[in-house]
């Protein structure tokens, strides 16, 4: 998904400027897709992990 915002050339590098920070997850996130996302639209692509089967655990005990 984010491959495909960064090579849409309609999109202008302000199109994405309410955004503070963006996250990818579930699939490894090329450096390069990283560095290009902050290059044009200025916004940091973080990679995150998450354990979903952790998710509500609180709830558990």
């Amino acid at each position: 998904m984010f491959d495909q915002i960064l090579n849409n050339k309609d999109l202008s590098p302000n199109a994405l400027s309410s955004l503070r920070l963006a996250l990818s997850a579930a699939a490894p996130l090329p450096p390069a897709t990283q560095l290009g996302f902050y290059q044009r639209f200025g916004v940091p692509l973080v990679q995150f992990y998450g354990l979903t089967e952790a998710i509500g655990c609180g709830q558990c005990w």
